[in-house]
Protein backbone atom coordinates (compact mmCIF):
# COMPACT_ATOMS: atom_id res chain seq x y z
CA UNK A 1 0.00 0.00 0.00
CA UNK A 2 2.93 2.33 0.83
CA UNK A 3 4.55 2.13 -2.50
CA UNK A 4 1.00 2.49 -4.24
CA UNK A 5 0.88 5.56 -2.50
CA UNK A 6 4.17 6.73 -2.94
CA UNK A 7 3.59 6.06 -6.59
CA UNK A 8 0.92 7.96 -6.70
CA UNK A 9 -1.70 5.75 -7.23
CA UNK A 10 -5.47 8.03 -6.58
CA UNK A 11 -7.28 5.62 -5.01
CA UNK A 12 -4.77 4.50 -2.45
CA UNK A 13 -4.03 7.89 -2.35
CA UNK A 14 -8.30 8.69 -1.42
CA UNK A 15 -8.42 6.02 1.00
CA UNK A 16 -5.36 7.37 2.86
CA UNK A 17 -6.99 10.92 2.94
CA UNK A 18 -10.25 9.51 4.05
CA UNK A 19 -8.72 7.62 6.87
CA UNK A 20 -6.81 10.68 7.70
CA UNK A 21 -9.92 12.58 7.85
CA UNK A 22 -11.34 10.18 10.31
CA UNK A 23 -8.82 10.44 12.62
CA UNK A 24 -9.15 14.29 12.66
CA UNK A 25 -12.66 13.74 13.58
CA UNK A 26 -11.68 11.23 16.07
CA UNK A 27 -8.71 13.88 17.66
CA UNK A 28 -11.43 16.47 17.49
CA UNK A 29 -13.91 14.40 20.10
CA UNK A 30 -10.58 13.62 22.27
CA UNK A 31 -10.06 17.77 22.29
CA UNK A 32 -13.32 17.98 23.15
CA UNK A 33 -14.01 15.54 25.79
CA UNK A 34 -10.39 16.01 27.33
CA UNK A 35 -9.17 18.97 26.51
CA UNK A 36 -5.61 17.86 26.89
CA UNK A 37 -2.36 20.34 27.09
CA UNK A 38 -0.92 18.08 24.31
CA UNK A 39 -1.50 14.92 21.66
CA UNK A 40 0.97 13.28 20.62
CA UNK A 41 0.30 11.23 17.24
CA UNK A 42 2.88 8.22 16.97
CA UNK A 43 3.06 4.65 14.33
CA UNK A 44 3.46 4.33 11.41
CA UNK A 45 -0.15 5.57 9.49
CA UNK A 46 0.62 8.63 10.71
CA UNK A 47 3.79 8.79 8.25
CA UNK A 48 1.76 7.71 5.46
CA UNK A 49 1.67 10.50 2.76
CA UNK A 50 -1.63 13.07 3.08
CA UNK A 51 -2.78 11.10 6.44
CA UNK A 52 -1.85 13.80 8.69
CA UNK A 53 -2.67 16.65 6.19
CA UNK A 54 -5.98 15.15 6.14
CA UNK A 55 -6.41 14.43 9.99
CA UNK A 56 -5.01 18.51 11.12
CA UNK A 57 -7.43 19.73 8.61
CA UNK A 58 -10.47 17.98 9.89
CA UNK A 59 -9.63 19.04 13.27
CA UNK A 60 -8.92 22.46 12.66
CA UNK A 61 -12.70 22.68 10.40
CA UNK A 62 -14.37 20.85 13.38
CA UNK A 63 -12.75 21.88 16.45
CA UNK A 64 -13.91 24.38 18.94
CA UNK A 65 -11.15 26.88 18.32
CA UNK A 66 -10.72 28.01 22.04
CA UNK A 67 -9.76 24.41 22.56
CA UNK A 68 -7.30 23.64 20.13
CA UNK A 69 -5.31 26.38 20.22
CA UNK A 70 -4.05 25.24 23.49
CA UNK A 71 -3.62 21.80 22.54
CA UNK A 72 -0.44 21.33 20.66
CA UNK A 73 -0.33 18.33 18.30
CA UNK A 74 3.02 16.14 18.24
CA UNK A 75 5.04 13.12 17.18
CA UNK A 76 6.17 11.27 20.58
CA UNK A 77 10.07 12.26 21.01
CA UNK A 78 10.43 8.14 21.92
CA UNK A 79 9.97 6.31 18.61
CA UNK A 80 10.57 2.78 20.29
CA UNK A 81 8.55 1.34 22.71
CA UNK A 82 6.04 4.17 22.60
CA UNK A 83 2.91 2.43 24.72
CA UNK A 84 5.42 1.07 27.30
CA UNK A 85 6.12 4.79 27.79
CA UNK A 86 2.63 6.24 27.80
CA UNK A 87 1.28 3.49 29.76
CA UNK A 88 3.98 4.18 32.37
CA UNK A 89 3.18 7.78 32.63
CA UNK A 90 -0.76 7.58 32.65
CA UNK A 91 -0.46 5.20 35.43
CA UNK A 92 2.23 7.59 37.60
CA UNK A 93 -0.37 10.07 36.96
CA UNK A 94 -3.04 8.15 38.56
CA UNK A 95 -0.80 6.92 41.35
CA UNK A 96 0.62 10.51 42.53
Amino acid sequence: MRERLEAGDSQVTALVRQAGQYFGYALTNLLHLYNPDVIVVGGSTSKYKGYMEAAKAALEEHALPELLKCCNLTEPKVHNRVIAFGAREWIRKLTQ
